[in-house]
């Protein structure tokens, strides 16, 4: 899930902006983002979890 949610925002800010580094930041920062929410509400704290989201935005870069 945390893929597909990196790779979602990762789409979205690419046809936004059309530079496929602002979706890979916005994956970034999704993930990150979601994890210091979780630990800032009792959350549980994955770093597994923000690199998985991140990783969503292979799903916009063209090699």
């Amino acid at each position: 899930m945390h893929f597909v949610a990196g790779a979602a925002a990762s789409k979205y800010a690419t046809s936004q902006t059309q530079s496929a580094l602002s979706g890979c930041a916005a994956a970034i920062t999704a993930g990150l983002a979601k994890e210091l929410y979780d630990n800032r509400f009792g959350g549980v704290v994955d770093a597994g979890d923000a690199v998985a989201t991140g990783a969503g935005c292979m799903y916009t870069l063209r090699f």
